[in-house]
C-alpha cells in the first residue's frame, strides 16, 4: 500500500492485480482510491491497498534522463548510485532516502519546480 499523503497528481505507481507490471498515471487521490490512467489510456479507480511503488533502477533513471558522470547518474542536481537508496541532493548538500519513482517524481518537482519527464 501506498500512502496517499505521498502522492501527487502526475506520479507513476503500479497495480499489480490485472496490470501487473504496467505502470500507471495517477489522476486523482482521496482518502481511499486513486484514479489512474494506464499506456493503453483507459482510467480506474483503485483502492490504495492494491497500489504497489515502481523501484528505482538504473534503467529507469536513465528513461527519467539521467547520465552517467563519474560513478554516478545525474540530472539537475540530483545524483543516484546503483545499489543505493540515498539520492545525493547536489555536491555537499546531503542526501535523501529515495527508493521509488513517485519520491523521486516528487523529490525532483520539488528541488527543480519542473516535473520528471519519464519516456516508457
Amino acid at each position: 500500500m501506498i500512502d496517499p499523503k505521498q502522492l501527487r497528481i502526475g506520479n507513476c505507481i503500479t497495480f499489480p492485480i490485472g496490470l501487473k507490471g504496467k505502470i500507471c498515471e495517477v489522476l486523482a487521490i482521496n482518502e481511499k482510491q486513486v484514479l489512474i490512467k494506464t499506456d493503453l489510456d483507459r482510467r480506474a479507480w483503485l483502492n490504495l491497498d492494491y497500489l504497489e511503488p515502481i523501484p528505482l533502477t538504473q534503467e529507469l533513471l536513465e528513461k527519467c534522463g539521467f547520465e552517467p558522470f563519474l560513478n554516478m547518474l545525474v540530472k539537475g542536481g540530483i545524483g543516484w548510485t546503483e545499489g543505493d537508496s540515498l539520492i545525493q541532493i547536489c555536491e555537499g548538500m546531503g542526501a535523501v532516502e529515495c527508493t521509488t519513482l513517485h519520491q523521486l517524481q516528487n523529490l525532483y518537482f520539488a528541488l527543480t519546480g519542473e516535473e520528471l519527464n519519464i519516456k516508457l
